[in-house]
């Protein structure tokens, strides 16, 4: 896929298939975001196309940012000195099961226990996490090359759509773009809707 003002790209694709997405060119780079916006939903958040689609893609973090828990299969953060609990003596956090539940941490589930983040305990919470998730957006470079995961849920879009005239809303997809080194945003948490730029027919439309 190359990208520029001039250019129109539009594809077909097969619904809720993973596809990892080549772009060529300069225009993007590693740590950019690429999303697709579905017509309908587009047409229902003017203004807000992008953010509305951004915002479906992330209910839960990547697990590559959680402060501790892999070695437990949690993800468990530290909590920040004004979200400590009154009495930060917890339980151990090898036994928390529920989202949001707190622990303190003596080592066990790769916590720190030098973290000393609540009046000399060391307090995480559990939170949920994705493994990479392919829909998140993010750009990857590696020698030389940016690719993009690419996965759309739609519903069948019109016959022939790159032949003729025929789309279907909830079968159409638009390009959202943000480009890092206008945001300047930090990893995790990414992004967030308001740096997107959508470009309608200007640059790329799927089908699904």
């Amino acid at each position: 896929m190359a990208f520029g003002v001039n250019e129109t790209i539009e594809i077909l694709i097969v619904h809720n298939i993973e596809y990892t997405l080549r772009i060529n060119g300069d225009d993007v780079s590693a740590g950019d975001y690429m999303t697709w916006v579905r017509q309908d939903v587009a047409n229902a958040n003017p203004g807000a196309e992008c953010a509305a689609a951004f915002a479906s893609l992330h209910t839960e973090m990547d697990c590559s940012a959680c402060d501790a828990g892999a070695s437990c299969g949690l993800c468990l953060m530290a909590l920040a000195a004004g979200e400590c609990p009154a009495n930060p003596d917890l339980g151990s956090c090898e036994l928390v099961a529920v989202d949001g539940e707190l622990c303190e941490g003596d080592g066990e589930c790769d916590t720190d226990n030098q973290h000393n983040n609540c009046e000399g305990y060391d307090v995480y919470k559990k939170v949920p996490c994705e493994d990479s998730p392919v829909s998140s957006g993010l750009v990857q470079g590696s020698n030389g090359i940016n690719t993009v995961q690419l996965l759309l849920q739609g519903i069948i879009d019109a016959i022939d759509p790159l032949t003729t005239d025929n789309t279907s809303d909830t079968g159409t997809f638009f390009l959202c773009f943000a480009d890092k080194s206008v945001g300047n945003w930090s990893d995790p948490p990414g992004p967030t809707g308001a740096d997107f730029q959508y470009y309608n027919h200007e640059i790329g439309r799927a089908h699904v």
